[in-house]
């Protein structure tokens, strides 16, 4: 990231087609990290470590990440 800062954080709810179209746009940006996901439908298996899970957006929201 320009300035010498740190990349923002970034957390997505839902991992389904659009949530890891998603995550491959924040890999492939150089000033964001992808850092949680949230997901009732449970933990994807292509879940990139050590991206935290969460089974909803309020845990996901609740956490300090």
């Amino acid at each position: 990231m320009s300035g010498g800062t740190e990349p923002l954080r970034v957390g997505i709810v839902g991992y389904g087609n659009m949530g890891r179209v998603r995550a491959a746009e924040i890999e492939r940006h150089p000033d964001l990290t992808l850092v949680a996901v949230a997901d009732p439908a449970g933990r994807p298996g292509d879940l990139p470590d050590p991206v935290a899970f969460f089974e909803d957006a309020w845990g996901l929201l609740g956490e300090a990440l």
